[in-house]
């Protein structure tokens, strides 16, 4: 027992001396699009229960659920057929998305408007993925962290409104149109030698991908359970979850500290909701736990940032396809046994996300220490210190100092990279290749510079290594 409560002790100290010192600095406007693509696919479907949602049945089947079937069925299709060349999977998707959006939007009830929003739901799931992809291999981290307090503020936002029973054309017609429209228009702007990933990832490259995508499991597991309830209850869980990304943003970026510490305050507030939702006088309960249960889902934000910054790091997209198929079978698992639970079993809820949520909160408290040997302290963590290397790199090719030097366009992008101060391995995290070749360029570009370190790089370009780091 001394040695359990001896690990809880060191696993929290680790969590709160962790600092990343994010900045807002590393955004690139020009290159926004591919983090927001994410933000928009993500609010197109978290707002769908609303503007999508039809009570109607074909057969026994209830509509939304085909709706579904429709959707994950063609996120794994587009995610399987994804590759450098994916500029016409995100031509059609986006193409289905819309054909199947516009019409259901202003059609009567019917199998007709089923029909209609099966295809919108096909053409989301299309969409959904080509986003996620952009989101792992292009955006930087403050940008996923920009969006991701975007899609969680406008979310809340959105179930407050809702609960307060504010709801017109705007809401159900508009929004939804300009949503579509606008994920149309960012997908369309990606280009494909900028989605790219690593070519292979190593053992230890795996774990820390299969680390991060556990946390994520962990929470749509449990959000799964969250009993979001109509009026009152749904604009308390919306304001909840709209501050959730205020202080999601807040810790990362005002406080200067780590995603542990994130990760910290979501499992305590999913064992205090969960507990709220047991103890005796529940009804007058209910206003916290509601609101709790909002800011609890903190845990998607953080979730999707964290994934999506380790992912750039290390993941290749054969690993990338494993993780969304992987998380695509796990959520409707989640989703179907909480519905059957609600639906046969109501008074067992409450008992059942207590149960999981304090299994959750000691597993994540064992697993601290390997987890942050293995996630939190690996070498993604180390370009939250940096800006942005893209931004260097593209700074230093604007000035044309290799113009004169025949070198090709992949050894330039290598000098710049070496003049940011980065290692062999941070530039082939970069540009997506390995170290060996690193080391070919790097050697080709000394050749051609008529010199033999970096240390006559910097002096023959005059760019101070300390200076650089510092901007860093």
């Amino acid at each position: 027992m001394a040695g359990f409560f001896s690990r809880i002790g060191s696993s929290f100290g680790k969590l709160w001396s962790a600092r990343e010192g994010l900045s807002l600095r590393n955004i690139r406007p020009a290159k926004l699009y591919y983090a927001g693509s994410y933000t928009l696919a993500l609010l197109l479907a978290n707002l769908s229960f609303n503007y999508l949602y039809m009570d109607f049945r074909i057969g026994n089947i209830p509509a939304n659920t085909l709706q579904y079937v429709c959707q994950i069925t063609v996120s794994v299709a587009i995610m399987l057929l994804w590759s450098t060349r994916f500029k016409p999977l995100i031509r059609v998707s986006s193409a289905v998305l819309l054909i199947g959006l516009i019409p259901f939007l202003f059609l009567p009830p019917g199998i007709p408007k089923v029909i209609f929003a099966c295809v919108a739901w096909a053409g989301l799931g299309g969409c959904q993925t080509a986003a996620r992809c952009g989101f792992a291999f292009a955006a930087n981290n403050a940008e996923r962290l920009v969006c991701m307090f975007i899609t969680t503020v406008v979310t809340g936002g959105y179930y407050f409104l809702q609960g307060l029973g504010v709801t017109n054309i705007f809401f159900t017609h508009i929004l939804p149109m300009i949503l579509g429209l606008g994920l149309v228009i960012s997908q369309n702007l990606y280009r494909e030698n900028e989605v790219v990933a690593v070519e292979e990832t190593s053992p230890s490259d795996r774990r820390i991908v299969y680390f991060a995508m556990g946390y994520m499991i962990v929470y749509y597991a449990t959000d799964a359970f969250v009993q979001a309830g109509t009026g009152t209850g749904l604009a308390l869980l919306g304001l909840g979850y709209a501050l959730s990304g205020i202080l999601f943003a807040a810790i990362l970026l005002l406080l200067k500290k780590s995603v542990w510490h994130v990760w910290n305050f979501f499992f305590a507030l999913l064992i205090l909701r969960s507990l709220l939702g047991v103890l005796p006088g529940q009804a007058a309960l209910l206003v916290p736990e509601r609101f709790l249960s909002g800011l609890s889902c903190i845990g998607m934000p953080v979730s999707l940032y964290m994934l999506g910054g380790v992912q750039k790091r290390y993941s290749s997209v054969s690993l990338l396809k494993k993780c969304t198929i992987l998380l695509i079978l796990f959520v409707p698992a989640a989703i179907i046994s909480s519905d059957l639970l609600k639906a046969h079993a109501p008074q067992l809820l409450p008992w059942v996300t207590l149960g999981i949520c304090l299994a959750v909160g000691v597993g994540f408290i064992l697993a601290t220490p390997a987890s942050f040997k293995y996630l939190f302290s690996a070498d993604w963590m180390e370009d939250f210190r940096k800006t942005d290397m893209t931004v260097l790199r593209d700074k230093v090719e604007q000035t044309d100092r290799f113009e004169h030097y025949g070198l090709t366009p992949r050894e330039k992008e290598v000098a710049a990279l070496l003049l940011a101060a980065n290692t062999v391995r941070m530039i082939a995290g970069e540009l997506k290749i390995s170290q060996s070749t690193v080391n070919m360029h790097t050697a080709n570009l000394y050749r051609k510079l008529g010199i033999n370190s970096k240390a006559e790089l910097f002096k023959k370009f005059g760019v101070a290594e300390t200076e650089t780091q510092a901007e860093g």
